[in-house]
């Protein structure tokens, strides 16, 4: 009377198991959709640090302070009629990005662009997680709207040392610079699991609603 329990079991474990993997494989697969925001019409997306025109020269290593690499950034018009506005780039703990002031752009009824933002960081980097934010205003309908992606990007310096770290025993403690505008702070790399190699610099895609200081 007891023979089919173990046949119930097995089926059982099964089904956990196929649920496991279909959570993972998602998890995995959202970790590395590239950066995008949908407002209005406009679809702005970011694509993985790269070296060279157009990434030319592949993934950037990320490994030397000053070394510049390339952040594309696509903008799609899903709408029946033309987008004008305006496309800036922001960093934190002194990097830099070029060009630092908002670009103008126009696309057509259901076009696509295209531009290109070059960055480096300062010497004081940690091997940690970094954001960078990419604003995109545009006037629609009579309302001015913000699109408004983020990135985090993980430097990998050799033999980098961890100094000013703002974790304190169990707690954590945002820097005031990164509360606001750049609402999304630096992480202490030994804080998230790491989940690239050495050829390709972790990147990660992280939805903002913190307002623009």
């Amino acid at each position: 009377m007891s023979g089919p329990a173990p046949v119930a079991t097995i089926c059982a474990m099964r089904s956990i198991l196929a649920l496991i993997l279909s959570l993972l494989t998602s998890a995995a697969a959202f970790a590395y959709n590239p950066p995008s925001d949908t407002v209005g019409p406009l679809t702005v997306q970011m694509q993985p640090p790269a070296v060279g025109a157009y990434g030319a020269g592949g993934y950037a290593d990320m490994a030397r302070a000053g070394a510049p690499f390339v952040v594309p950034v696509s903008l799609q018009n899903a709408g029946d009629r033309e987008i004008t506005g305006t496309l800036r780039m922001s960093v934190i703990d002194g990097w830099k990005v070029a060009p630092a002031e908002a670009l103008p752009f126009q696309i057509r009824a259901h076009g696509r662009l295209r531009r290109e933002f070059t960055l480096s960081f300062a010497p004081a980097t940690h091997n940690a997680h970094y954001p960078i934010h990419v604003y995109a205003e545009f006037d629609w309908g009579g309302q001015k709207l913000i699109a408004h992606p983020v990135m985090m990007v993980q430097p990998r310096i050799p033999d980098c040392r961890v100094r000013n770290c703002p974790w304190s025993g169990s707690r954590f403690r945002f820097p005031r610079a990164a509360r606001w505008g750049c609402g999304v702070c630096r992480f202490g790399a030994n804080q998230l699991k790491s989940r690239t190699s050495a050829r390709k610099p972790e990147w990660l895609a992280v939805r903002s609603s913190t307002p623009e200081a």
